[in-house]
């Protein structure tokens, strides 16, 4: 039953930075239409599939902050450059409409454990000083 109300509450985080937790994975969905500017259709796609790409990873960068608040801004960044692409459409118009998949490490593998001796950071190497 706690199980349930945990990952309630973390879908329910995650559910307004556009990306969807499911089974210890993050995925976003990017679209982007076409410029129509472009002189042909294949030309405009490789824009609008960028365009698309950005915007999935920003709503997995923004549901990770949210799942994971302690990381830093350019860890969430980094950690989702890892995603993949899960489903790619293209339209006949040139526009692209992508999903970003990323499986979430286990936490300990992005942040550090404390120390079991707090005063361990404080404490310097000292062999082979020269005094």
């Amino acid at each position: 039953m706690m199980w349930a109300a945990v990952v309630a509450a973390v879908a329910g985080a995650v559910g307004d930075s556009g990306a969807v937790l499911e089974k210890g994975a993050l995925s976003a969905r990017g679209v982007a239409a076409a410029d129509l500017r472009s002189p042909s259709a294949e030309i405009a796609r490789v824009k609008a599939e960028r365009s698309a790409r950005d915007r999935a990873h920003k709503k997995l960068a923004a549901a990770l902050g949210k799942l994971r608040p302690q990381l830093a801004v350019a860890a969430r960044e980094r950690l989702a450059d890892h995603a993949t692409t899960g489903d790619i459409r293209y339209g006949s118009d040139g526009s692209v409409e992508l999903t970003l998949r990323l499986v979430l490490p286990p936490v300990d593998a992005v942040e550090p454990r404390p120390s079991a001796n707090p005063d361990a950071a404080a404490v310097e190497d000292t062999e082979g000083d020269p005094r």
